[in-house]
């Protein structure tokens, strides 16, 4: 049996259509990865700095087996810098954005959508956006790759290098001083957290 004309012109149709509904959801599948690996993986703020004996408190935001958690850890100096785990909760979404607030910890998961939590992560409110009241402790940096080391200009101490552990050949995210006295910080990397000490 011949094919006509039309009947070519129908299967070839048929063919470019299929074609472009599989580009169509490759393209959008792509889109939406490199959307979600922009995104940090891992967000802090420290809470309390360690001052006259007291250890320091962090809340650290991160995926832990493709679950989006929020933990607040306590580092305990007299083991080794151990983070225990203090409180923790699991979210709904990851973790886009984690800022300070005079009321607690401010977790932010979507574009307009925003999770105010107390220090032992208890819900206190949930906003559109983000109060003017937020801060950060990041401090800003200077990464020598060459060199693979960090300087961090203070006010207080001036310029301080820190001494990243062997084998951190990346350039870290950012750093968040850990003690009022400058002498320890916390550095977060892609997919890791460490703590550094003063040069």
């Amino acid at each position: 049996m011949k094919e006509t004309t039309r009947e070519k012109s129908i299967r070839l149709l048929l063919i470019g259509m299929c074609v472009l509904v599989v580009w169509i959801g490759f393209s959008s599948t792509s889109k939406q990865v490199k959307t979600s690996e922009n995104a940090p993986k891992i967000q802090a703020q420290v809470l309390t700095p360690l001052e006259s004996g007291a250890n320091p408190l962090v809340a650290i935001g991160k995926t832990v087996q493709e679950q989006s958690v929020l933990i607040i850890y306590e580092i305990d100096k007299g083991h080794d810098y151990f983070f225990k785990v203090r409180h923790s909760v699991t979210l709904k979404k990851n973790v886009k954005n984690l800022m300070l607030h005079e009321r607690g910890i401010l977790v932010q998961l979507d574009h307009n959508q925003w999770i105010l939590f107390s220090e032992s992560l208890e819900v206190l409110e949930e906003l559109k956006k983000a109060p003017k009241s937020t801060y950060s402790n990041a401090q800003s940096f200077h990464y020598n790759k060459s060199k693979q080391s960090v300087g961090i200009d203070t006010k207080e101490s001036g310029l301080i290098h820190l001494d990243l552990p062997e084998g951190k050949k990346e350039e870290p995210i950012s750093i968040y001083p850990l003690a009022v006295d400058h002498s320890l910080w916390l550095v977060l990397f892609e997919e890791s957290v460490v703590i550094a000490k003063s040069e």
